[in-house]
């Protein structure tokens, strides 16, 4: 995935510049990039790589009820896990459907409710320029990919680029649409930061959406509760904050305390969706399904 961004990227910063004049060599350039960046990755991880490469030889992947030698290309027909289409509503609910986004490998495309308003700012607001269209591009792609088979770039994809059966989720490339997302909202940022103010008549908008998102919540738990889990209310309660924070990042220029509540906003999201760390003491706990 590394080797893709790398590569796509030097070809589309490549084929902006030959647009100018004196970029007579700029080819040249891009594949001495390319080149010194694939020689310290496979030094880098020689390590592993030639390791893996000899021990495929002598090994077999298991594929349901069949097994192939580990260093044979797998026939398309198993490559049937991925994302399903609905996956997209976890860039804002990553717990949506008990988490069931797909088949296989599951991933969220989740980066936190306000760094993703963050980034659709960077698209609306910094089109022109070429890293965000070159990010906004890697992250449709990519999701695009993360579909599997039911999407075509999966299968054209998986028959010219080298190697890239060995992949067999699909659904990991959301990695690479959560990096385009996440490098995005730091040209978001840069828009609301450095140039505040960028339409002041959506401020009201944005504070009402924000208003009527809690209002909602608020009535349906009291007189018809919702048959949704807390964690998708808390998703709410997260867009409503976003709202409001975005809001006031569009009223008035970002001083330190405005920053210091965004900056507190971000890590309360993503904290909260973030198991990846976990209390010592609870984890040495044995679970209720194994002996004491």
């Amino acid at each position: 995935m590394n080797a893709i961004a790398v590569v796509t990227l030097a070809f589309y910063w490549t084929w902006r510049r030959t647009r100018k004049p004196a970029a007579s060599n700029i080819w040249l350039v891009s594949f001495g990039i390319i080149g010194i960046i694939l020689a310290m990755g496979l030094c880098t991880g020689a390590v592993q790589l030639v390791a893996s490469h000899e021990y495929s030889q002598v090994s077999d992947r298991f594929l349901g009820s069949i097994a192939l030698p580990s260093n044979q290309k797998i026939p398309y027909h198993y490559m049937s896990d991925g994302m399903w289409p609905q996956s997209i509503v976890s860039i804002l609910f990553p717990f949506t459907n008990d988490g069931k986004l797909g088949t296989g490998e599951l991933w969220s495309l989740y980066i936190g409710v306000l760094p993703f308003f963050l980034a659709a700012i960077a698209i609306w607001k910094r089109w022109t320029n070429r890293w965000v269209q070159y990010l906004t591009g890697l992250a449709i792609a990519s999701f695009c990919y993360s579909l599997g088979g039911l999407s075509v770039l999966h299968g054209l994809s998986y028959a010219f680029v080298p190697f890239l059966w060995m992949a067999r989720e699909a659904s990991r490339f959301l990695f690479l649409a959560a990096f385009a997302l996440s490098a995005l909202a730091g040209f978001g940022t840069d828009a609301l930061f450095k140039a505040p103010a960028i339409r002041p008549a959506l401020s009201p908008l944005i504070k009402w959406l924000a208003i009527t998102d809690i209002a909602i919540l608020l009535l349906s738990n009291l007189f018809t509760p919702l048959h949704t889990s807390y964690w998708e209310q808390f998703s709410v309660l997260l867009i409503a904050a976003s709202l409001a924070a975005l809001a006031m990042l569009l009223r008035k220029p970002a001083s330190p305390a405005v920053r210091a509540v965004v900056f507190g906003l971000v890590l309360f999201d993503l904290a909260g969706f973030n198991w990846l760390i976990q209390d010592i003491i609870a984890a040495a706990r044995p679970s209720a399904s194994e002996p004491a």
